[in-house]
């Protein structure tokens, strides 16, 4: 019963999970809203 009460959500992999790939949600959030525009500008920078 006390490893019941030693999980909780808070503490759990599955909540930590999103934030590791947090630069790749970012990536396709943007692609969604800039189009492939965006990939060309950062492509652009990423010359420089």
């Amino acid at each position: 019963m006390d490893d019941q009460h030693d999980t909780h959500p808070q503490n759990s992999p599955v909540e930590a999970g999103p934030q590791l790939n947090a630069d790749e949600n970012v990536e396709r959030i943007r692609d969604i809203i800039f189009g492939p525009q965006i990939r060309d500008y950062d492509n652009t920078m990423a010359k420089k």
